[in-house]
């Protein structure tokens, strides 16, 4: 039931339609099954197949959350960040976002440093944060490059390296990050972690303001 709910979310062999997919999912949740719990609260959240419901999603994401499911303990976890469907709680949101960050998922790990990042559910810790971020980091995710580059940049959590945060920068500057790019111009404008270069400096300016 729950593949059949994700070909016609997905549109795989079939027409699209999300009220089908619905159907199924709900079919495969009398079973327990974590994905159809996960991908019901994702409709649910976005309104697709269903009416909106935040509360709604919160509910499946915790059916499937109790389970283990990573993407569910994700999104339980912004829902409780942005306290959509439940009560604003950012203890509650880093401590989903543990559980998935821990499973892995670069999306929780970069989240969970920003709430260390922030003192926000957690004791600030930028040593915290910056671990975390660099689990993201190494993942390919760009906004942990970013933040991550910015920490070596300014010596925070870690001891001040300007070819470290240079590194990163570019990292997510290739991915095409404003925020990285624009960074990695003010390194090149001030000679940190690289040779000074006002023409490179101008050239990451200027992809950042695109």
């Amino acid at each position: 039931s729950s593949d059949l709910g994700n070909a016609y979310a997905q549109g795989e062999g079939v027409r699209k339609d999300y009220v089908k997919a619905a159907t199924w999912y709900r079919r495969a949740n009398v079973h327990g099954n974590a994905d159809a719990q996960s991908n019901l609260g994702w409709l649910y959240e976005h309104g697709h197949g269903v009416r909106k419901s935040y509360l709604q999603a919160a509910a499946w994401y915790r059916k499937a959350a109790d389970q283990d499911h990573l993407v569910a303990q994700l999104n339980l976890g912004l829902l409780y960040d942005n306290g959509q469907g439940v009560r604003q709680d950012h203890v509650e949101a880093a401590a989903w976002y543990r559980k998935a960050a821990e499973q892995g998922n670069a999306d929780a790990q970069f989240n969970l440093g920003g709430l260390y990042n922030d003192g926000q559910g957690v004791r600030k810790s930028y040593a915290r944060a910056a671990a975390w971020y660099e689990k993201a980091a190494g993942q390919g995710h760009a906004y942990a490059q970013h933040n991550l580059g910015s920490l070596y940049r300014v010596g925070r959590g870690v001891r001040k390296d300007y070819r470290k945060a240079v590194y990163w920068y570019r990292k997510a500057a290739d991915q095409g990050d404003p925020f990285a790019q624009c960074n990695l111009g003010v390194c090149y404008d001030k000679g940190q972690g690289v040779h000074q270069d006002h023409t490179l400096a101008a050239a990451w300016y200027l992809k950042a303001a695109k």
